[in-house]
């Protein structure tokens, strides 16, 4: 059995880690800290839809972010992994 886990947040943040740089929009600011953006995937249908992913409960999200939010409890790293297993 082989597990995938999703990278740290810190290794998608572009302001920490330049080479991702390459994933933001040019027509605007980089993606927050925690969040990957999902709006290239309706690009090539028309639509524009600022739809993002992130870690649940917002594990390792920009501050900026996490302050506007109320009632989310705080994740667990060992609980809230996101993982995949697969059988070669």
């Amino acid at each position: 059995l082989m597990k995938f886990t999703a990278p740290e947040a810190d290794e998608l943040d572009a302001t920490e880690n330049w080479v991702n740089r390459m994933y933001c929009k040019t027509t605007g600011a980089c993606t927050p800290k925690g969040f990957m953006t999902l709006e290239p995937c309706y690009a090539e249908s028309g639509y524009s839809i600022p739809l993002y992913l992130s870690f649940p409960y917002f594990m390792d999200a920009d501050t900026r972010v996490t302050g506007r939010i109320d009632g989310v409890p705080k994740a667990d790293r060992n609980k809230h992994r996101i993982y995949l297993l697969a059988e070669p």
